[in-house]
């Protein structure tokens, strides 16, 4: 996938869409062959050092959003903080006012995720895997649980941040229209074979 691109992967359920994420962010390792992901051998990385290259370089919006709820906005969406994913140079709440502003969730900061919608939820998502302006951004579904004028907003927004950012995006998706708006699309309904994977970090 050439670098500053979006990428839309589609195709039943079973066809392995979940898998391949997993397999991206070396949460699971095959059994032969190897994971190339921005340019670095996953499968030549051990458990510590994968994790520590998931967290320096891909961001994850997830379908059921998995915001902390005892957590502010404003600390959801910088939680790198805590998980040594940022320098010491960044300015933590420069960055998080930036991200909540161009999301259209700077009056939220202060609510916890208890009181905020569905839509709001989302955005709260992707701002936080912006945070550390990640080379490669990961979404699983991100507009499987909003309406459609959310979901449209929100695959925007994402849109948006991702080019701005220079960032490349794979999104795993049902919504077959919003293949489209990417650069790229793989059904992996049509990829026939199965890999054999093992549990990794």
């Amino acid at each position: 996938m050439p670098n500053c691109s979006t990428l839309a992967v589609t195709g039943r359920s079973g066809s392995g869409k979940t898998t391949l994420l997993s397999l991206i962010t070396g949460q699971v390792s095959p059994v032969q062959g190897t994971i190339e992901v921005l340019n670095r051998d996953l499968t030549s990385l051990t458990g510590a050092q994968i994790r520590r290259f998931r967290l320096e370089n891909i961001g994850i919006v997830f379908q059921d959003f998995r915001l902390i709820d005892y957590l502010t906005v404003y600390d959801n969406i910088g939680v790198a903080r805590n998980l040594g994913r940022i320098q010491s140079s960044v300015n933590v709440k420069s960055r998080i006012h930036q991200l909540a502003e161009q999301f259209g969730i700077e009056k939220l900061l202060d609510r916890y995720p208890r009181q905020i919608s569905q839509g709001e939820k989302q955005r709260t998502a992707i701002a936080r895997a912006m945070f550390t302006k990640p080379a490669l951004i990961l979404a699983d579904e991100p507009t499987g649980n909003l309406d459609p004028q959310n979901a449209n907003t929100v695959v925007n927004l994402l849109l948006d941040a991702v080019r701005e950012n220079q960032s490349s995006l794979i999104v795993v998706t049902h919504d077959h229209p919003l293949r489209d708006r990417f650069d790229h699309h793989v059904d992996m309904s049509q990829i026939t074979g199965k890999a054999s994977l093992t549990q990794s970090s």
